[in-house]
């Protein structure tokens, strides 16, 4: 039995051995790919930008590094309150928007007050330095009892580098037009020059508009603000039937991570735990014959002295 307990611990230490081994050559080769990808991928933009016969492979790849590091993104948020002190409030507004270095793009207020039995209702546009978008939603709760905030960003990088790319290729034409303008003699060449021209500095004009647009509403986000005066702020709770869906919604998520990753280490580990079921049956069927055949013998004998 010794013996057996022995080969038995010798035979599960090699399994594991085996276990351990397959996951650091399996962790040692996710990290040689994540090293060769970025190189790979490199080269390809780069043939391909030589194939196209543009711009050099170095002046691509800086371009593509600075693109990703000055992402081009616009943030906009509507925040709507009440307040018991509606003069307070918008003053408050007012002088926060100054503070951080913003402007009041728009704003309207109508009503005459509470007394009056007519509650007043302001709208403000604010233009807020990119910096400071998320310091002012932050600071609307100062403002009065914040009834709904929505926020939404929108990612117009690829946009933006495009018009710009196209702003660059049309200054080129107008460079060449005015050069050929001047060696033009003849007066149909130079009228057929002058409407290309003029076509070329519209597109000039049109783009650098486009493009001091997108900059203004990306270096400046955009919060609109509704003020409505009331008696008493509403706190509207959470129902129970929403917070029930949203740990419903949880609960589902964390069950479908577990399921995930059970089946994929189960995958990873499926030949040893045959190896294991194997050697288990084998030592079974060794332990049966050992303990069941002494008493066979012995019940042998018996029934033969009986006889």
């Amino acid at each position: 039995m010794i013996k057996r307990a022995g080969v038995l611990t010798v035979i599960i230490i090699m399994i594991l051995s085996l276990i351990s081994g397959c996951g650091v050559s399996q962790d040692r080769a996710a990290i040689e790919e994540s090293a060769m990808a970025p190189d790979e991928n490199m080269d390809q933009d780069m043939s391909r930008t030589e194939e196209d016969g543009g711009e050099s492979a170095v002046d691509y790849a800086g371009k593509q590094i600075i693109r990703t590091a000055n992402n081009k993104i616009i943030y906009k948020a509507e925040i709507s309150l009440q307040t018991k002190d509606f003069d307070e409030t918008t003053q408050s507004i007012e002088n926060k928007v100054n503070e951080v270095g913003g402007y009041i793009e728009s704003s309207s207020i109508e009503g005459r007050g509470i007394q009056e039995k007519d509650p007043r209702y302001a709208y403000y546009v604010l233009r807020i330095p990119k910096e400071k978008f998320e310091y002012i939603k932050k600071t609307a709760e100062n403002w009065g009892n914040i009834s709904s905030i929505h926020t939404n960003s929108e990612d117009v990088t690829e946009a933006y580098y495009d018009i710009e790319a196209k702003l660059e290729t049309k200054y080129i034409q107008e460079e060449r037009l005015l050069e050929l303008l001047k060696k033009a003699d003849k007066l149909e060449d130079i009228i057929a020059l002058e409407r290309e021209l003029q076509e070329v500095r519209y597109q000039i004009e049109n783009n650098t508009v486009t493009l001091k647009k997108m900059d203004s509403l990306i270096d400046y986000s955009t919060i609109t603000v509704n003020v409505y005066e009331v008696e008493e702020v509403t706190i509207v709770p959470d129902t129970f039937s929403k917070e029930m869906k949203e740990a419903v919604k949880e609960s589902g998520k964390l069950f479908a991570d577990f399921v995930q990753n059970a089946v994929i280490s189960l995958i990873y580990i499926m030949p040893y735990l045959v190896l294991l079921i194997i050697l288990i049956i084998l030592l079974r069927k060794k332990a049966f014959k050992y303990i069941v055949f002494p008493f066979r013998s012995v019940w042998s004998r018996i029934r033969r002295k009986k006889d």
